[in-house]
């Protein structure tokens, strides 16, 4: 994908008894930001487990509300989960502004989160793109993560310069192939990119650009996600958010926040996850293990980078393992 990151979000098949679905709640933070959540398990452990999905851009919430068995799993044993959608993506609202997709909204908005729940600590598990937020958090925010899981994990920061913003060149050869009519629109929607992203916006808003995020990762990348080619057709994305994946990056790129530098002898414990056939270089992986020494790697066999489609009992025992502080 044209971007360092890939949506990490799917919904796996349905279970033969399946559980209820808790019910989907919209909060609306003082971030200005309109999210949809759902919440697992009881509330019986002190910190709470907020899940961060990748993307950007992902649509996160359905999937885990069709699919609710693995998630209830993790809550049966008392643990407090929290999963949203972020915001610009899935059933959260899209901003007007788009510019307003930063690093640091992202940040803010799961900082409102906590304290709406009025947690002074939490654990945080960041699949892919998710992880790289909840470095930017723990980097802003420190001492308040006290347990932390890297799933997949995407780059901690970026390193590389975009060149331009535009549109990206593997979605543009997607649209080549599908859209061969409109690309006078595109290549529009490109030159304006690189001049006024309102003009852009004005020219091909949510509803448009939404679906194609949809249809280019269904069509073009979900392959790319699993070990196993037979599972890609488990994998169903609607409701992603193109321009939260844009410009996230795009600010990611442009406004680097020194992550790295930040987090100099951090010390929280957890566990990076990697899978055999994760699309996404090993070396990423092990900068996190460099920058976080309190955490150890855990590999795990015949999976792609949506691990939880395919070895979803694996990834649970480790989750648990930082969910409840048990080695």
């Amino acid at each position: 994908m044209a971007a360092v990151f890939i949506v990490a979000a799917a919904a796996a098949g349905a279970a033969e008894q399946r559980s209820a679905a808790p019910p989907l709640q919209y909060w609306d933070l003082p971030t200005g930001s309109h999210i949809a959540i759902v919440h697992f398990g009881v509330g019986r452990n002190p910190a709470p487990v907020i899940y961060l999905h990748g993307g950007p851009g992902a649509d996160f919430v359905t999937a885990v509300r069709d699919h609710p068995d693995w998630w209830q799993r993790l809550g049966s044993r008392g643990a407090d989960i929290y999963v949203y959608d972020q915001i610009g993506s899935g059933l959260s609202a899209r901003l007007r502004d788009p510019t307003q997709y930063t690093a640091k909204r992202h940040v803010d908005d799961l900082d409102a989160i906590r304290q709406r729940i009025k947690a002074e600590h939490m654990v945080l598990i960041g699949e892919s793109w998710g992880s790289t937020l909840a470095a930017n958090y723990m980097a802003a925010h420190p001492g308040v993560v006290v347990r932390v899981a890297f799933v997949s994990p995407g780059p901690i920061d970026r390193t590389e310069a975009i060149p331009r913003l535009g549109m990206p060149d593997d979605i543009m050869a997607f649209l080549r192939a599908t859209r061969p009519g409109a690309m006078r629109h595109y290549e529009e929607l490109d030159r304006l990119l690189a001049k006024d992203v309102h003009a852009a916006y004005a020219l091909a808003p949510d509803a448009e650009m939404d679906p194609i995020l949809d249809d280019f990762v269904n069509v073009a990348v979900r392959g790319e996600t699993v070990h196993d080619p037979a599972q890609a057709s488990k994998l169903a994305m609607h409701g992603m958010g193109w321009w939260s994946y844009l410009m996230t990056n795009w600010d990611l790129s442009t406004h680097p926040f020194p992550v790295q530098k930040r987090l100099a002898g951090n010390r929280t414990p957890g566990i990076v996850v990697r899978a055999e056939s994760d699309y996404i270089a090993s070396a990423e992986a092990e900068k996190y293990l460099r920058v976080f020494p309190a955490t150890r790697m855990i590999k795990i066999a015949k999976a792609g980078h949506i691990i939880w489609l395919e070895q979803p009992k694996a990834l649970t025992e480790a989750l648990e393992g930082v969910i409840f502080g048990v080695e």
